[in-house]
């Protein structure tokens, strides 16, 4: 066994898992039921909410995986999407850095000399992370007859609000300056451009930027229109680093910097809910692992466009109506945890079935892919019985059938080399981090656990998890 040492020597525990929303597979490893997932979700938007029309799409980097109408939704109906067009905008800016017309730490004023003001030394980059110095909104952007250069030469006076890349103030002023430093490098109004570098190459013939009305000064932060379908094409090509089907549309670098905390550190001024988690270029980053991976994002919209990605299991998905956020979001959330619930991530797969004790049953958590490269990859278990001990079970082969085993259902094959003891804590909860050095991409192996049942329970003296397979990826 001389290829899998260190497991002898890495096994840590930890009493608690980590915050924010993680992974737990059904206990008998059913696929995604998404007819009851949609039900409920139907219920919600239908009946609770009262929304006449919605629509719900999920893909991932390959195909859809469902597309659901719900009301009277008519196919290729479209949607205002407010604060997701910030997505599409700083997609469409990080294609010309991919094709070398700008670079994400070039100024202001390179590119736009009449900016004479610290806000003329901000870089593209700050204007995308909302960190460049100006203020959230501004007049000119609600000027129709007039054209994003005006627009743009107006904003150009005002003063910076502070020192540019030192605070973080949610808006939409920066990505219009944006939008016109890339009408400039083009030589193409932003229409023309958005079109031409990203939505046509994407295959998004129904979204563009006309949420107000026709004009030359669209806001580039909140005017965009789609639908879930064709919103989903842009989530595919980011959960794919940069490839939509054969076509490379950003580098593997590009998406990874949209992908990175860019406001660390930053005072924070305005946000437009509490609680969000750190933004990236045009992404909040909503969940991440202890060194900083992303394993998910947003960029919803006020009035409930929410577009989203989980890199972890490699799905991403669209809600699309029109119905304040803050009204919904119990709602979306809700569907987001059925859908973490029903895929497991990347590289691991359920077998068999729990043994479940009189309370609960036992699941394994995954809060990320096990890749080769990371030193933090984790096994969580929930629905343990809670401050009593156990077993986690490690070996090389499975018995997809089955072994009788103190009451339960086994579904390691022998030998099983390694095995764990510890204790859940009073959530019935437990979390194996495993920091291994370099473990050789292909390693497979199997894992199951076995609990002391309370005494109050009368089914038996064992629950067992169901089975899981990790692959090293």
């Amino acid at each position: 066994m001389r290829r899998f040492p260190f497991f002898f020597y890495s096994l840590l525990f930890a009493a608690s898992l980590p915050s924010g929303r993680l992974m737990a597979q059904n206990p008998n490893c059913p696929p995604f039921d998404s007819g009851q997932a949609i039900s409920t979700l139907q219920k919600d938007l239908l009946n609770r909410y009262n929304i006449p029309k919605a629509s719900l799409w999920m893909g991932n980097t390959q195909k859809t995986l469902l597309l659901k109408n719900f009301g009277s939704h008519q196919t290729g109906t479209v949607y205002p999407i407010f604060s997701a067009s910030k997505m599409i905008t700083a997609s469409t800016l990080m294609v010309l850095v991919h094709q070398g017309l700008l670079r994400l730490d070039d100024p202001v004023d390179k590119y736009l000399p009449y900016f004479k003001t610290k806000v003329g030394k901000a870089t593209i980059r700050q204007l995308l992370t909302h960190s460049s110095g100006l203020p959230n909104s501004h007049w000119s952007l609600y000027v129709q007859t007039t054209t994003l250069d005006r627009s743009v030469r107006e904003i150009a006076k005002l003063k910076a609000l502070y020192v540019p890349g030192t605070a973080f103030l949610y808006g939409s002023v920066s990505y219009q300056v944006a939008a016109r430093i890339a009408e400039v490098v083009t030589k193409k109004p932003w229409n023309t451009l958005v079109r031409q570098y990203l939505l046509s190459p994407l295959g998004m013939s129904r979204t563009d930027y006309q949420a107000f009305g026709k004009t030359a000064n669209p806001i580039v932060a909140i005017a965009g229109r789609s639908n879930a379908e064709d919103y989903g094409h842009l989530l595919q090509m980011l959960l794919a680093e940069g490839l939509f089907g054969s076509k490379r549309i950003l580098g593997v670098k590009n998406v990874q910097e949209m992908r990175r905390v860019q406001n660390k550190g930053m005072k924070i001024l305005k946000l437009p809910f509490k609680g969000l988690g750190p933004y990236g270029i045009g992404l909040w980053l909503d969940r991440q692992s202890s060194k900083g991976k992303t394993l998910q994002a947003n960029h919803y919209g006020a009035f409930g466009f929410c577009p989203w990605m989980d890199f972890e299991r490699g799905i991403c998905g669209v809600l699309a109506l029109t119905r304040s956020l803050r009204d919904v979001y119990p709602a979306i959330e809700a569907f987001r945890a059925k859908v973490d619930q029903g895929y497991l991530p990347q590289g691991v797969h359920c077998f068999g079935k729990s043994s479940p004790w009189c309370k609960g049953n036992p699941s394994f958590l995954l809060p990320q892919r096990p890749l080769s490269t990371i030193s933090d990859f984790s096994l969580g278990l929930e629905g343990l019985p809670p401050n009593l001990p156990g077993w986690v079970f490690l070996g090389f082969k499975a018995n997809k059938t089955g072994l009788d085993l103190l009451g339960t259902k086994f579904f390691l094959g022998a030998p099983v080399p390694f095995f764990i003891s510890g204790f859940s804590d009073a959530q019935g909860a437990l979390r194996i981090v495993l920091p291994w050095k370099a473990p050789k991409v292909g390693i497979r192996f199997f894992a199951q656990s076995l609990w002391f049942n309370p005494p109050t329970c009368k089914g038996g003296l064992f629950s067992a998890s169901a089975a899981i397979e990790v692959q090293i990826l």
